[in-house]
């Protein structure tokens, strides 16, 4: 059944109240304030309880879709003037609705050239293909049931990742690594001696070094871009990062982005091929996205990499590149946009352990690094699943079993 989104679903605009930034900060942080891009704020009370769709009604992502326009939001909250809220009429499946809106162009709808503007009018008469309620409601099950399982792969390796840290702290900042009774080193009086270069005490047997005895530092660099056969579709070609995709980045790993480049491409480029396990580090426009290369791959030249030496290993290097990123951001320079000399980079003091307690580390993380590594890997997969069938099920080309 064709219809207008007005029709079928129920407008709440009117309700929508916004609240200063300056009066939201004494409030008690309580329920979430939503915006047209999700939640920007907390306050301490609500205007909706239930489920509802948050449609962006203004800004530029409406027209670059960089982040969904749509959210489906849950509970008790707040809503400003920058969302369209959407409640459910009888014979409407929100969560239907919630990602029919996710697949669809709306570029026709959109009006303003400088500040992009999905009206409540233009939004209400967007017109929708729409079955039966039972239909959407076997459809929006298929694609929850997905999302669902990528929200738990999230969690999971938000957790991993924060064992990982841990684990990198506890070991190589507060020098509470076992000893070799098993006790933790400092706390337990093991040995600390004075080191003049770094001006502090370490780890007896440890040593200060430099970012560049990691491994091997590598830059990156961009082939012309008016040069159409120096770039491919992603996946076809040499991968190539840029910081906009690490921007969009959703793990630690890297695969490919939104480019390849080719063999022409790297030939008239600076930059190198790096190996499965190098670490990628942003150093300019921003300084500090940071990721790890899940195949070979090569990067534009806002960035400083590092093929891990084979006694650190990619988890060390990946950790200590984390630790040292506050540090990074404030010895960048420059007017137009800060950034870090290979220099500068490669000559960053750190701390290098011994070589047994490397090998331990190693040993422990493998198993969590692998585990984040195939929670990311399958969130890839399934995404990839979710967007194919996404305009299939939603044109009917394709039905879900007994719907």
């Amino acid at each position: 059944m064709r219809a207008k989104l007005g029709d079928v679903t129920e407008n709440l605009d009117y309700k929508r109240v916004p609240i200063a930034q300056k009066d939201r900060a004494d409030l008690e942080k309580l329920y979430p304030y939503y915006g047209a891009q999700g939640i920007v704020d907390y306050v301490d009370d609500y205007i909706f309880d239930g489920e509802y769709l948050l449609v962006a009604e203004d800004g530029e992502n409406l027209r670059s879709r960089k982040n969904s326009i749509v959210t489906f939001a849950k509970g008790k909250f707040w809503v400003n003037n920058h969302a369209h809220i959407l409640g459910e009429k009888a014979g409407t499946n929100l969560t239907y609705i919630y990602y029919l809106l996710k697949g669809l162009d709306l570029s026709g709808y959109i009006t303003g050239s400088a500040q992009p503007k999905l009206t409540q009018e233009n939004l209400s008469r967007l017109e929708i293909d729409i079955p039966d309620v039972q239909c959407q409601k076997d459809v929006a099950t298929l694609l929850s049931t997905i999302d669902a399982k990528i929200d738990n792969n999230n969690a999971i390796a938000a957790e991993l990742e924060g064992m990982a840290k841990d684990l990198y702290d506890y070991w190589f900042v507060q020098f509470d690594f076992p000893d070799e009774n098993g006790k933790p080193y400092k706390s337990s009086g093991g040995k600390m001696v004075w080191n003049d270069e770094l001006k502090r005490e370490i780890p007896e047997g440890w040593e200060n070094g430099i970012v560049s005895d990691l491994g091997t530092v590598v830059t990156g660099g961009t082939p012309s871009t008016g040069c159409a056969e120096y770039f491919a579709k992603s996946k076809s070609g040499h991968a190539w990062a840029t910081p906009k995709d690490l921007s969009n980045l959703n793990g630690r790993y890297f695969y490919h982005g939104e480019a390849d480049i080719t063999d022409a491409g790297l030939k008239n480029s600076a930059g190198n091929i790096m190996p499965k396990g190098s670490v990628l580090f942003t150093t300019r426009a921003p300084i500090g996205y940071i990721a790890i290369t899940a195949n070979e791959a090569c990067t534009n030249q806002g960035f400083k990499s590092i093929i891990p030496a084979k006694k650190f290993g990619t988890e060390f290097v990946f950790q200590t590149l984390k630790m040292l990123t506050p540090q990074m951001q404030r010895v960048g320079v420059g007017s137009t946009f800060k950034e870090v000399s290979k220099d500068v980079f490669s000559h960053q003091s750190i701390v290098i352990p011994s070589v047994n307690l490397l090998k331990k580390y190693a040993a422990l993380t493998l198993d969590i690094a692998e585990k984040i590594r195939n929670t990311q890997e399958e969130n890839v997969e399934l995404t990839s699943l979710r967007d194919f069938l996404l305009p299939m099920l939603m044109n009917g080309q394709v039905k879900v079993k007994g719907a």
